[in-house]
């Protein structure tokens, strides 16, 4: 007969450490710490340091992705779009059917909301894990120098008179162009090999271009983005640029070049629309080049209007009249869509952009007039 007592049995379980918290708690505290982590991480990095050394560590990390959604003809995100609402409604599905049995047993019942909770668990560590994909394949973009710098130009004030100029500039080189210009049965493939060679030449001089930019593909929802007010999107996880088709011929290049821009790691909204700018007037094709300087005059006709309204005034009467009608037919199309869904969606896109570092949201893409200013000054 053994003479050592029997262990005591009670509610002590030794010393509580982070390894005893349940799963269900520590996967998605870890990938949510993982993330933060991250972020915080990017935000006091020097700019010059993530230019110089974690964007190229990024465009390695997106390069097989890239490689394997390119091959494909269609849009996987399109494809993959119904996993996240799948997702949501079973959620929710979850939850209504714990309510309506209520009359279960005790046990019966915490079983239900343990798969409730490991539902809600799985659904966090996702999005998470999503967010850290995120910054680290498009948001570590937000946290580069500015594209004036990388480009190299001065700084240049702008005035009513700085934007007069450039919109002058800019009005002249779209009327030259315009009747050269060909969009008959061009395609978003088409233009997407014609930007990707433009951009390995920018690279040339520029490493900000530098990389493999992804293919562009439009999107069959090109409707439901035009009610959303969303020209185009990159996805970070896919690695494509998706481009809404449901537009203005002369705009469709220069969104095809915004969202492959994006692709090569041209985060801030304003900057991707000037390097669509470069990318497009750099094209040995009039159809790119109108959509450059067409884009370019559009988006400084709207800070040429609040800076000068009478300049403005004289300076719109005074556009070729094909210009003016192609303006007119661009405003057109976008006000079709207005209505609380375009709202809506135009307000969380300016949260997303606001919680990356962009401060003016949804104004910023306007920005561009800045860097069109400077590069004016620079011709």
């Amino acid at each position: 007969m053994s003479l050592r007592p029997a262990p005591l049995r009670g509610r002590y379980r030794g010393r509580t450490s982070l390894s005893g918290l349940s799963p269900l708690v520590l996967v998605p505290l870890c990938t949510g710490l993982f993330w933060v982590s991250l972020m915080l991480l990017l935000r006091l990095l020097p700019g010059s340091f993530v230019s110089r050394f974690v964007i190229p560590v990024s465009r390695l990390l997106s390069l097989p992705v890239k490689f394997v959604s390119n091959l494909l003809p269609f849009c996987l995100l399109e494809l993959l779009l119904g996993i996240p609402l799948a997702a949501l409604g079973l959620l929710l599905w979850d939850l209504l059917r714990r309510k309506s049995s209520s009359g279960r047993s005790r046990d019966a019942d915490a079983d239900s909301w343990g798969g409730f909770w490991a539902l809600l668990s799985t659904a966090l560590s996702v999005f998470f894990v999503m967010m850290s994909v995120f910054q680290l394949t498009l948001g570590v973009g937000y946290h580069t120098l500015t594209l004036e710098e990388q480009l190299g130009y001065p700084e240049t004030d702008v005035t009513a008179r700085s934007i007069a100029d450039t919109a002058q500039l800019l009005a002249e080189r779209a009327a030259s162009l315009r009747s050269q210009a060909d969009y008959e049965g061009r395609t978003v493939k088409g233009y997407g090999k014609q930007l990707r060679e433009a951009y390995r030449t920018l690279g040339e001089s520029f490493p900000v271009y530098r990389g493999y930019a992804s293919r562009p593909k439009g999107a069959l929802l090109s409707t439901v983005m035009s009610h959303l007010g969303i020209g185009g999107l990159y996805s970070p996880f896919t690695c494509e640029a998706v481009i809404n088709t449901d537009c203005t011929p002369p705009s469709l290049p220069f969104t095809v070049a915004h969202e492959m821009s994006h692709s090569l790691l041209v985060a801030r909204e304003e900057e991707a629309n000037f390097s669509a700018f470069l990318a497009c007037s750099s094209c040995d094709d009039a159809a790119l080049q109108y959509s450059a300087y067409f884009m370019g005059l559009l988006y400084t006709c709207s800070a040429y209007y609040q800076a000068d309204f009478e300049g403005y005034r004289t300076f719109y009467f005074s556009l070729d009249e094909g210009v003016r009608d192609d303006l007119i037919a661009y405003s057109e199309h976008v006000s079709g869509y207005d209505g609380w869904v375009n709202d809506l969606q135009s307000h969380i896109n300016d949260i997303l952009l606001k919680s990356n570092g962009q401060q003016h949201g949804v104004e910023s893409y306007g920005l561009m007039v800045n860097l069109l200013v400077a590069w004016q000054a620079a011709q």
